[in-house]
């Protein structure tokens, strides 16, 4: 292991001047770049040995138990092994998924399920209520993501990604503004391209877009970026298309196909349903894209009658 030097992004991106937060801004889109171009057929992320178990698979998280696991699912892609992700859905306790059920997957599909369905498939059996949410949204992702794909692209080949790109985890050389190291690679792994064209954390410009907070009348915007703020995230995506134009346009186009992502990661479905609500009331076209994949109103009717049945249901003596 080797010492990063700098100073963390979030302590001292601010006190840059305009020149040192391009350099900043160059390396970043050098790094997911490179990243970018490093591809597999599988959904997953990389491990040095296929026996691992859940106990095993990252140093952040303890997992409860003390018997042994069996060892997840590893598969062979190119000169990689590709096991399960470490992703953060997956890991959060205390609702951790046993690695079995987080890959290594071979579609953008399954990928998306496991992280809705917590590694559980819905099935006539499950609660309804608890899963409804998911399923429709999963009928706007069918009607959308054909929106998305990019002429000569490949939807099924994953793309490298670090998978925390937090201003925590990213080293600036105050001086300069060069990028001098990237820490906590735990999440890193193979993940769709529009999910991995994400811009990482200020150059973001996902997090405040299809979004549902309590205050939120509406999408929101960054409305306080400064003129000089707007011309760094245009160089930032400059480099990005100099780099690489495919990853460009899917940093610039699907937006709305990671927040769905965003949305499918929320571990309650009520919270599911407050997004597709807002969505759909702000962000469908019926002039361009028609009637809304179902219709809305009547699944809330129906939700709520549904919520009240089991309520009765279980308050009966």
């Amino acid at each position: 292991m080797d010492l990063v030097s700098g100073r963390q992004f979030f302590d001292c991106f601010e006190g840059l001047t305009y020149e040192q937060k391009t350099r900043t801004a160059t390396d970043l889109a050098d790094a997911i770049s490179s990243l970018y171009s490093i591809t597999s057929s599988y959904c997953g992320s990389m491990v040095h040995n296929k026996s691992l178990t859940d106990s095993q698979r990252s140093p952040r998280y303890v997992f409860a138990g003390s018997s042994p696991l069996p060892p997840h699912t590893a598969l062979p892609d190119n000169d990689f092994i590709i096991g399960p992700f470490n992703d953060i859905t997956f890991l959060e306790l205390p609702k951790t998924v046993p690695a079995l059920s987080c890959g290594p997957f071979r579609t953008e599909r399954s990928f998306l399920e496991a992280i809705a369905y917590r590694g559980s498939p819905p099935t006539r059996s499950s609660d309804k209520v608890k899963r409804w949410a998911y399923e429709r949204l999963f009928e706007v992702y069918d009607a959308v993501r054909p929106l998305y794909s990019i002429p000569g692209g490949e939807p099924q080949t994953f793309h490298f990604s670090q998978g925390d790109l937090s201003g925590a985890n990213i080293f600036l050389d105050p001086e300069t503004g060069a990028v001098t190291g990237i820490i906590d690679w735990e999440m890193s792994g193979f993940r769709p391209a529009w999910l991995v064209a994400a811009g990482p954390g200020w150059f973001d410009d996902d997090s405040c877009k299809f979004t549902v907070e309590d205050d939120q009348d509406g999408p929101n915007g960054y409305d306080d970026l400064t003129e000089d703020d707007r011309k760094l995230i245009e160089h930032f995506r400059t480099v990005l298309g100099e780099r690489n134009p495919e990853l460009l346009q899917h940093h610039e186009r699907s937006v709305e196909l990671r927040a769905m992502f965003y949305a499918l990661c929320h571990e309650y479905a009520n919270n599911v349903a407050g997004w597709l609500e807002q969505y759909e009331k702000y962000e469908w076209d019926v002039n361009t894209r028609g009637p809304f994949p179902f219709d809305f109103q009547s699944w809330i009717l129906e939700s709520i009658n549904l919520y009240q049945g089991k309520l009765v249901l279980s308050l009966w003596p």
